[in-house]
């Protein structure tokens, strides 16, 4: 709310209020001074309170007394230095005068308040954000009416563990009678295309980074059949580095927490692992072992920071038919199954140091423990798939979102705890799959436009 404070508090010897009309003193009597005068708050609503209060002294140490007049309302108590007063019913900016007076000498002062009702929405897209008005946290989240409001300046800020938004603050000036709203939204990402460091790239799939967060390694697929690769994320003249052959493009790959190992399906459906090095550091990888097929018909791996691999038995480009699996990896090799969830579903990711799994079913995300199996609806509109639950803000799953199966062009990010989402970006083709940067708040994603296949670099993401 708007708070006034009277002109003459800034006149602290009383110069303004020289000029007032007294009686002729004695000789030795010196006037009182008012010192300050405040009304708090400077508007409000129709039959709203002010708190008036005046500090005045005097030098002769003379009892003073006190009366308060204004040109509409009532005081409280007019005969005291502090008091309260009720505006009318009315709208309009009202005086509200004080003469103090030592039973000689009488000075004065006014302050201004203004009466009003207003009215003042603040929603947000997403919605859900924990609203701050003019200073003060309220309990109200957007979208929210507080009405009636003072007439006046109103500043109004969000928020929210769950998303940022902008613009940062709100600001607005009330009249009478008016209904406003203040609209919070969120800004898309900037993206920057990676240089694959190939020009006979027809398609890209999988993607993931390395631990040290400056290269990927990504499934493409050329005139020559389909492949692993990496490339650094700041461009390189040893990007573009095939790695391997025969990988199935329609599933995800995972890097181990450590960087040694890169997990995939191979053409012929089997999980395959294969050691890889960055031997220089620069973010590509140059050396990599003999893959090792693991199991067959394994699909839609996802490596946990202790080495469990979560997948499905459902091709990731079918409807779920199978649980969520997983199964510890040591000693080159699959321990005993497990179950990661109670329903059926594709495309496990693991959350960050944690046990706990998002997965895809029948179009919508859904978590569970894999050490206590269940399925709780993370995002459950229209049509989502490849989750990736990155390791910034409350932990954020990012995803794909389309009307359906054949129209997905939205990358969006959920919140575990929030039931609402928020898009960052809008305008891609047949997108495939999502990693997070596990350094920096940054994802990659791979996608296939007609002008041809690309993994844009995603940042400025709205994560608090």
């Amino acid at each position: 709310m708007k708070h006034a404070q009277v002109a003459l508090t800034a006149l602290l010897l009383g110069a303004w209020v020289s000029g007032c009309g007294d009686s002729t003193a004695p000789q030795g009597n010196n006037k009182p001074r008012i010192i300050a005068l405040t009304a708090q708050p400077g508007s409000v609503i129709l039959s709203g309170v002010v708190q008036v209060t005046v500090i005045a002294s005097d030098s002769d140490s003379d009892m003073l007394t006190y009366s308060w007049s204004s040109s509409g309302g009532s005081f409280g108590d007019s005969t005291l230095a502090s008091t309260t007063w009720t505006a009318p019913v009315i709208p309009g900016t009202y005086t509200l005068a004080i003469l103090v007076s030592d039973e000689i000498n009488t000075v004065s002062a006014s302050a201004s308040v203004d009466v009003g009702n207003a009215s003042l929405t603040v929603s947000s897209d997403p919605p859900g954000a924990l609203i701050t008005l003019d200073g003060l946290g309220t309990a109200f989240r957007t979208p929210h009416t507080f009405a009636p409001i003072p007439t006046g300046a109103h500043a109004a800020r969000l928020f929210s563990q769950h998303f940022a938004y902008t613009p940062v603050t709100h600001l607005t000036n009330l009249v009478h009678a008016q209904a406003e709203t203040l609209q919070f939204g969120i800004a898309l990402a900037n993206t920057t295309p990676l240089d694959l460091g190939r020009s006979d790239i027809l398609s890209v799939g999988g993607v993931a980074f390395l631990p040290a967060g400056n290269g990927i390694v990504f499934a493409a697929e050329t005139n020559l059949g389909t492949g692993l690769y990496a490339t650094s994320i700041f461009g390189s003249s040893a990007d573009g580095t095939e790695l391997l052959t025969g990988v199935r493009m329609e599933e995800p790959i995972t890097v181990s927490a450590d960087g040694t190992r890169v997990f995939y399906l191979s053409a012929n459906d089997s999980l395959t692992t294969a050691t890889i090095t960055d031997t220089d550091g620069n973010g590509v990888v140059d050396m990599v072992g003999t893959p090792l097929p693991l199991e067959n018909f394994r699909f839609g791996p996802a490596i946990s920071a202790d080495n469990r691999v979560a997948f499905s038995l459902t091709r990731s480009e079918d409807p779920a038919t199978n649980q969520i699996f997983w199964s510890e990896f040591a000693n080159n090799t699959l321990g005993e199954l497990n179950f990661g969830s109670t329903t059926a579903g594709k495309l496990p990711t693991w959350k960050p140091d944690d046990s706990a799994l998002a997965f895809v079913w029948d179009g919508s995300i859904y978590l569970s423990d894999a050490i206590f199996p269940g399925a709780i609806a993370l995002v459950d509109s229209l049509f989502n798939t490849a989750p990736a639950w990155g390791p910034w803000g409350p932990q954020h799953v990012a995803y794909f979102h389309g009307v359906d199966a054949g129209s997905v062009t939205d990358l969006q990010l959920a919140s575990e705890g929030s039931p609402y989402q928020a898009t960052v970006y809008v305008g891609l083709s047949d997108p495939r799959f999502i990693s997070w940067n596990p350094l920096v708040r940054e994802l990659v994603v791979s996608h296939n436009p007609g002008s041809g296949a690309e993994i844009l670099r995603i940042d400025g993401l709205p994560i608090p």
